[in-house]
């Protein structure tokens, strides 16, 4: 028998407690991918911030070229699966913002863990 997974999660807009938006209409999926874009988007920035510390400006510019290159298509094909699994427009293109924001998560504990490597 297959077993489902309901991920039920509500958001009051009004700061008085008012009317509330509830995600228990969005599929799964759409929350899946989500959270594999956002591991996506930490590794992005684990390599931009690599790239600049150990092998220099030109070279870290030319990853984060390559990335925001990669980016780009990938993002667009997110929104559609973020529509697909129920999310409205504001909601899918807020949720792909806040996942893509992970990338400057990953760059900078890279950074602060690559500073800690070679002061010790």
């Amino acid at each position: 028998a297959a077993s489902r997974v309901e991920i039920v999660v509500k958001v009051n807009i009004n700061a008085d407690g008012g009317m509330g938006t509830s995600f228990a209409h969005v599929a799964p999926t759409g929350w899946l991918n989500l959270i594999a874009d956002a591991v996506h988007n930490f590794t992005d920035g684990v390599a931009i911030a690599a790239a600049f510390a150990r092998r220099g400006v030109p070279a870290g510019w030319r990853t984060a070229i390559a990335v925001l290159a990669h980016e780009l298509p990938q993002e667009i094909g997110d929104f559609s699966i973020l529509r697909v699994a129920g999310f409205t427009d504001f909601q899918a293109l807020g949720f792909n913002l806040l996942s893509a924001t992970v990338a400057i998560a990953g760059t900078a504990l890279t950074f602060m863990l690559l500073a800690l490597s070679q002061s010790t």
